[in-house]
């Protein structure tokens, strides 16, 4: 009987330790019994293992190392293609100059501004220079002549293409492109960014390789490196103009892994037998409780969490089963909450994406005002400032996240009145709305960035004509349609889906999608035809009550 009692003490005693000293008191009873018989056969067979295991981490590394440099060099080369490829620039750079306030414009509002974000959202670009052959040369101190690059390789290997190159030259890696006027590719001029070294090649500090650049040694290890004692991988960088190579000393790695090989299987070897049964019986101890929350678990939902789990010691795993108790008779109170959160989350989601709306708009149009305003009075300044407080009287909309039809045509009506005046009346806008819509209801700021994108990326593109945009809004049975439409050139595939998708641009017509996602599921269509023209085709649900039921979730 009492040995018996004893028995039971000690098992008591042994389920309320600490689950760390259950975890110290199995590896000291485990560690005992060797299993030197199983070292040498687990050595022969992991030797092969682990020297291909050197290989293949090797091969990691120095993929690794690669798509960081490729990752460097793409980021910069795409930096240079978006600025080679700006209005502002390309004027600067092959245009030449009678105004002497349009060259400041040019240069100091829009160049230099240009280069130097390119400079500030690149670390690694130091500066740059213009090589160019208008009359703008010497107008900066890095406006050079073209006539420098002559008879240089970066002028003859840019003489054959429009891409971005590398070079190395004196000590500095350069990265040029050739700016050139559509109306005349052969007027050319040609940017350099000076680009560091350091920044480029930084995640090699504790790396052994070597960098080549049209055929020069960049950085090279030393001595040489001989290859029956290294590792190499070789592969083009910086679009095929040089190389990047990387080694490893495989004896040095190869000798660190047959040291941890050994000493691990030698650990190994002392624990056979017993780990394994130990191991199961400790498992089976602890999996055994684990196994009676997880059923307790299970009839949670089945009994609407009315129940509670038993706690029989005061170790890591009681400790959670208190935890778990006290889950479970507060989700039960929680489930209303969680359910009223979800709204309003979902009301905030909403109300957060209507207040990205791009304010770009409002910055052209205040440009435009006070450009008119420093040439002279007119008459067009008054029609301006009233269409656009018009305009954000409309689209304020009182902080209200729902409106009218009526409101949301008098919204587009006031932003296209500002568009006509700042392009000077040179597009015609045609109205097609059904008056019987004008009462029903629908999500605040739908159209205008619609609209807008008309206007910049039809009308303001058109090559030759006069631009033409018409809106017609009608309703069927259970819906009400709206179509926009300019004869501008259409748009790609790409472009739309950039426009539709991408976070750089295009970012009002994604927020009109998702908005009309959240209010109306999937009884909305929101799509486009460029085929010829742009149009663009919207449906939503014909409501009435959307003001009603705003102020009803709010409340």
């Amino acid at each position: 009987m009492k040995k018996s009692e004893t028995f039971q003490k000690c098992i008591k005693y042994f389920n309320n330790l600490r689950f760390k000293q259950k975890l110290i008191l199995s590896y000291v009873l485990i560690g005992v019994v060797p299993f030197c018989i199983f070292a040498c056969i687990l050595y022969v067979r992991t030797e092969r293992s682990m020297k291909q295991a050197v290989e293949t981490g090797f091969e990691n590394v120095f993929a690794t190392q690669l798509d960081a440099i490729q990752t460097r060099v793409e980021r910069i080369e795409n930096a240079m293609e978006l600025i080679c490829v700006d209005d502002a620039v390309i004027r600067v750079a092959t245009m030449p100059y009678t105004n002497e306030y349009s060259k400041y414009v040019d240069i100091a509002g829009r160049f230099d501004s240009a280069l130097q974000s390119l400079l500030l959202m690149n670390s690694e670009l130091s500066s740059y220079q213009l090589y160019l052959s208008n009359n703008l040369i010497g107008t900066r101190s890095n406006f050079l002549s073209l006539e420098n690059l002559k008879d240089t390789e970066m002028y003859e290997v840019l003489q054959s293409t429009y891409q971005s190159q590398w070079f190395w030259k004196e000590g500095d890696l350069l990265l040029a492109r050739k700016i050139y006027n559509v109306s005349n590719k052969n007027d050319f001029a040609v940017l350099v960014l000076n680009v560091s070294y350091e920044e480029m090649f930084s995640n090699l500090e504790n790396v052994m390789y070597q960098v080549v650049l049209r055929d020069i040694p960049v950085y090279q290890m030393e001595p040489e490196i001989e290859k029956e004692d290294y590792l190499k991988k070789k592969a083009s960088i910086m679009s095929g103009a040089g190389s990047f190579s990387m080694y490893m000393d495989r004896s040095e790695a190869e000798k660190e892994n047959q040291d941890t090989l050994l000493m691990f299987v030698l650990l190994i070897s002392g624990s056979s037998v017993i780990l394994l049964v130990l191991i199961n019986a400790f498992s089976n101890a602890f999996v055994r409780r684990i196994n009676r929350i997880n059923n307790y678990f299970s009839r949670a939902v089945k009994e609407k969490f009315a129940i509670t789990i038993p706690v029989d010691y005061q170790d890591e795993i009681g400790e959670m089963t208190e935890h778990v108790n006290a889950m479970i008779a507060e989700t039960r109170h929680n489930i209303y909450d969680v359910y009223r959160s979800r709204l309003k989350q979902r009301e905030y989601e909403i109300k957060a994406l209507q207040a990205q709306i791009n304010p770009h708009f409002l910055y052209n149009t205040l440009s435009a005002v006070n450009w008119f305003a420093l040439q002279s009075e007119d008459e067009r300044i008054s029609g301006i400032v009233t269409s656009l407080a018009k305009f954000y009287r409309t689209a304020l909309n009182n902080g209200e996240n729902i409106t009218t039809i009526k409101s949301e045509i008098e919204n587009i009506q006031a932003y296209l009145d500002i568009q006509l005046r700042i392009h000077g009346n040179s597009f015609d806008v045609e109205y097609e709305i059904d008056s019987e819509v004008m009462d029903y209801n629908m999500p605040h700021l739908i159209l205008q960035p619609v609209v807008e994108n008309a206007v910049e990326h039809g009308i303001d593109r058109k090559e030759d004509g006069r631009g033409q945009l018409f809106i017609r809004i009608y309703s069927t049975e259970d819906a009400i349609l709206f179509e926009i439409r300019d004869n501008g050139p259409g748009m790609s595939e790409e472009i739309l889906e950039g426009l539709l998708k991408k976070k750089k641009s295009g970012y009002g017509l994604r927020n009109v999608n998702k908005r009309l996602e959240l209010f109306f599921g999937t009884e909305y269509e929101f799509r486009f035809d460029c085929t010829e023209e742009t149009c663009c085709y919207m449906r939503i649900p014909k409501r009435l009550d959307m003001l009603q039921q705003e102020s009803q979730s709010v409340d």
